[in-house]
């Protein structure tokens, strides 16, 4: 399979429905995607993880060979194979990926049974900052509280199901502090 360079582009679909769309064996992602939908970016390297908030540039995270960027709207998956990158992108506003090697209409699931968050481990410092211990170092969360009631950090995600059939998606939405 011929590599080639993939421009990631973002544009609005002709349904304002969630929708999951892919690439895969392209020679580079660049960043050039919604990045108002993307706030938080979890990377990771052979030498280090990083869980950051965006700031407006996802240049930088694209440099990992693994990561997630995701915020209120959307989450970009990516990581780098043999064959070249692989990217995922799930839009609850219907956006895709430019050129999608596949595509998928989802619906935003109702389930109240299946949890709306994701627990991390680690301990909240003085700083007001949750960390996990990692090899090769303490990763840290983007999450504070002032108050003392806060015990921990969770993902908050959200779960689709596919409109074609039964397979199921969930994408990961902001970092929030759990309270007691």
């Amino acid at each position: 399979m011929e590599l080639h360079r993939a421009v990631i582009r973002a544009y609005p679909g002709e349904r304002m429905m969630p929708c999951m769309s892919q690439i895969s064996g392209v020679q580079q992602i660049d960043a050039d995607i919604v990045p108002e939908a993307l706030t938080w970016a979890i990377v990771e390297s052979p030498a280090e993880i990083l869980f950051e908030e965006v700031r407006g540039d996802l240049s930088p995270f694209l440099l990992y060979p693994r990561g997630r960027a995701f915020g209120p709207a959307g989450e970009l998956r990516w990581v780098r194979l043999r064959r070249g990158w692989h990217a995922v992108y799930i839009s609850d506003a219907g956006l895709t990926l430019h050129e999608p090697h596949g595509q998928r209409e989802l619906v935003l699931s109702e389930d109240r049974a299946w949890a709306s968050r994701l627990l991390l481990r680690g301990v909240r410092h003085a700083d007001g900052l949750f960390r996990e211990g990692r090899i090769p170092r303490a990763l840290s969360y983007p999450v504070t509280s002032d108050s003392d009631s806060a015990v921990g950090a969770a993902l908050e995600i959200r779960r689709y199901t596919a409109v074609d059939g039964p397979a199921d998606f969930w994408r990961m939405v902001r970092p929030v502090a759990i309270e007691v």
